[in-house]
This record gives structure tokens, C-alpha cells and sequence, in this order.
């Protein structure tokens, strides 16, 4: 093993299939599944944001990114590292895990006045 070597990063949505998985899936909806996690946590920071009043560009200073990854994120068009979203989840006040359930946007939309 070599120690030197750093891991090799990879985004949230970019793991590899479960070989010890038995849930039959096909290679087309197992190629879907990154695109739908990427809609499903860019649409939650989206919910979060504008619950919070907060603008795509103040959101992105407040996390250290620059708002057009903010914008990327949020349509589902770029992967998200753990760190950026550890950062978005933050300067959003809000749990890592509110920002990956579907459940919580409809918590979040129940509640809104």
C-alpha cells in the first residue's frame, strides 16, 4: 500500500454500485441515478436558500464559493463534493442531511407562510 498516495476524491452523487447489492438494476437506471441525486440535492439547496431569503450570490459568499457554482448546483448540472456541501449546509444554517431528503423540502414548504 502506498502511503504517499492521496485518496482519490470524489463527488457525493459518484460512488460505485454495491456489489453485494441483490436489487436488480439496469445499466441505464444506474447511469440515471447520479443526474437524480444531483436535481434532488440542488433543488433542496434551492428550497433552503428562499427560505431563508437568501440570494444565489449571498449564499455563495457565505459558503466561499462563487455564485455560478451556486447556480450549477442548484439546476442539477455539476456534482458536489462532500466539503461543498458540508459549506452550503452551513451558510445555510441547516443539517447536511435536510439538504439530501425530499422529505425536508416538503417540511420546509408546509411551514411557509
Amino acid at each position: 500500500m502506498d502511503r504517499d498516495r492521496k485518496p482519490e476524491r470524489r463527488s457525493i452523487v459518484d460512488r460505485p454500485a454495491d456489489p453485494e447489492s441483490t436489487t436488480p438494476t439496469s445499466e441505464t437506471n444506474r447511469s440515471d441515478e447520479p443526474v437524480r441525486a444531483r436535481e434532488i440535492i440542488g433543488r433542496q439547496i434551492r428550497v433552503w436558500r428562499l427560505h431563508r431569503h437568501i440570494s444565489q450570490s449571498g449564499l455563495a459568499r457565505a459558503a466561499g464559493i462563487d455564485q455560478a457554482s451556486i447556480s450549477n448546483y442548484e439546476a442539477g448540472k455539476r456534482d458536489l463534493r462532500v466539503a461543498t456541501l458540508i459549506r452550503i449546509a452551513n451558510a445555510l444554517n441547516v443539517r447536511v442531511e435536510d439538504l439530501l431528503s425530499p422529505e425536508t423540502q416538503r417540511a420546509v414548504l408546509d411551514c411557509r407562510d
